[in-house]
């Protein structure tokens, strides 16, 4: 029993021996970005891990690792040691009053043990993908966070130009005003700087509303929790610097621990509150700004659809678009009108869904509609997000006047009408076509403009994927550009259309087997345009052909 006191003792001594060396400026940096992994742990349990473990990323026990995420610590691994508080009852004289004889009563105390733990790095098993996630900080990120500090600040929080403030003209990025209990931030900074000046001045308001503490400590303090808010929040941390930190380390022991521990205790409390409204916010960014295809939002609705239809079903919609004949315009409504009424309770488990459904007015409709075709008509193999996009529009338009190249027929087909650039179709790879008009410039070919496309076949969509305008020097991909893909999307809808109403025809067609053009093949062309659905764009015979 006393060795193991005794091995208890020596942890307390590992701790008082971390505090005193993490005051060099690359330990305190390293202490500040552990914390910000391990905020939720004690400060003292902190010192004891960063101490055994820098590299630490998720702590949990033996059996925690086994019955709790199916992995197993590897063998050999050396556990890191944590304390853990347990509690005796010991007999203690108790407090005499007057003439009382002595007695003794019976209390409860708190000691310490050390337990075993081990990092993920120490275990083998399934994966834990939303734990381990190597984030680099962007500025959506940051965006999310400036709009999770407003929920939660009960502060007021400014955005003001540079120039409409005095402070700021002086240079400053940002400040905190104790006097009138609000923040300044320039409106002016990009979005990352803006997040790190937003945090840096909320701590400020955190940790010294009423303080005699000297500027020199304020500027530690609020620049660490700073620096740990923005680290936990992927934000961006490589600009910090903690130079001063190193003059502070003559202070006594004491003093530098109440530091550490203020600036844990804070950061734990403040990332426990800003957490739940940057997820939602992040959520919602993300939806923002991400092109979704038909397949892709469907799964991304399902879950939200389940969860909403379980609820639904205890408003007893079912029942009345079951027993009630409701196949009715009403009785879309009156499902709308009914998710509506549940969606706040699904704004934290599904902040982007829930976002998309009041603010997409196509993705409303589908998820109006799946529900309501699950409940009328009791059909579960629904698919309105495909069946009433603008992909599937797409697609059924270009198989009216270029079917062929939709299938394995040919891979090549030129448009062509009066007064203007000639139209071609191409298939460039595996379910992927190109449409575009070319005109030539100085000997060049030029893009005006050359759009490639994924063809789903399946689900009979088309998906833009680039965009080419040569004039213009642009070259766009959707996977750069979020908001391409669904940019793209109305604008191929708008050419297609032009193509039928400017009464393009068909000039020229390639396949493997066979080339055709509209001068030395007419009889062939005409049959094929027949046989294949496409008999409208073959020009008449008395109409000019080039």
């Amino acid at each position: 029993m006393a060795k193991y006191e005794d091995r208890t003792k020596e942890a307390f001594e590992q701790i008082e021996q971390g505090v005193k060396d993490v005051y060099s400026s690359d330990n305190f940096k390293n202490y500040l970005k552990f914390l910000s992994k391990f905020h939720q742990y004690s400060f003292n349990n902190t010192m004891l891990i960063l101490g055994q473990y820098p590299s630490a990323s998720l702590i949990a026990g033996y059996n925690s690792w086994k019955n709790n995420f199916n992995r197993q610590v590897n063998k050999g691994e050396h556990a890191i040691k944590i304390l853990a508080p347990y509690q005796i009852k010991i007999k203690q004289e108790k407090d005499l009053e007057n003439n009382e004889e002595p007695t003794q009563e019976e209390v409860k105390v708190t000691r310490f043990h050390l337990v075993n733990v081990f990092d993920i790095s120490q275990t083998t098993g399934d994966p834990i993908p939303e734990f381990v996630t190597d984030l680099k900080g962007t500025s959506h990120d940051a965006d999310a966070l400036i709009e999770a500090i407003q929920d939660v600040a009960t502060i007021e929080i400014q955005f003001i130009e540079q120039e409409n403030d005095v402070s700021l003209q002086n240079g400053a990025k940002g400040y905190y005003s104790p006097v009138d209990d609000k923040i300044v931030v320039n409106s002016n900074l990009d979005t990352i700087q803006k997040a790190k000046t937003l945090v840096h001045e909320y701590a400020h308001s955190i940790l010294h509303k009423q303080t005699d503490k000297s500027r020199e400590q304020k500027e530690i303090e609020a620049e660490s929790l700073a620096f740990v808010i923005c680290n936990h929040f992927n934000i961006d941390t490589s600009d910090y610097s903690f130079g001063y930190i190193a003059s502070y380390a003559n202070q006594d022991y004491d003093k530098l621990r109440d530091v550490l521990v203020n600036i844990q205790a804070n950061a734990h409390e403040l990332i426990e509150k800003v957490e739940p409204e940057f997820d939602r916010y992040r959520a919602i960014i993300d939806v923002e700004s991400k092109y979704m295809n038909p397949t892709e939002r469907e799964e991304y609705a399902n879950p939200f659809i389940n969860a909403m239809e379980e609820e639904l079903l205890k408003t007893g919609l079912y029942d009345y678009l079951t027993i009630k004949d409701a196949d009715t315009r009403y009785g879309r409504e009156y499902t709308g009108d009914e998710i509506y009424n549940c969606l706040q309770q699904f704004n934290e488990q599904y902040p982007g869904q829930c976002y998309l459904f009041e603010k997409d007015n196509y993705f409303k409709q589908a998820v109006i509609e799946t529900i309501y075709q699950h409940f009328h008509e009791n059909d579960i193999n629904v698919h309105p997000f495909i069946d009433t996009s603008i992909e599937r529009m797409n697609y059924e338009a270009l198989e009216n006047i270029a079917s062929p190249i939709l299938g394995d027929d040919v891979y090549y087909m030129k448009y062509k009408a009066a007064h203007a650039m000639d139209f071609n179709v191409e298939k460039i790879g595996d379910n992927r076509i190109a449409m575009s008009h070319y005109y030539e410039l100085n000997g060049d070919l030029m893009a005006d403009p050359d759009v490639e496309i994924f063809v789903d076949k399946e689900n009979k969509l088309l998906i833009p994927q680039t965009y080419q305008m040569d004039s213009l020097g642009i070259y766009q991909t959707k996977d750069s550009n979020p908001q391409l893909g669904t940019d793209l999307n109305v604008y191929l809808n708008t050419w297609i259309d032009a193509i039928k109403c400017n009464y393009y025809k068909v000039n020229e067609i390639k396949a493997d087997s066979f080339e055709y053009n509209i001068k030395d093949n007419y009889s062939e062309m005409k049959k094929f345009c027949k046989d294949n659905g496409i008999k409208t764009m073959f020009p008449k015979k008395e109409e000019p052909v080039k």
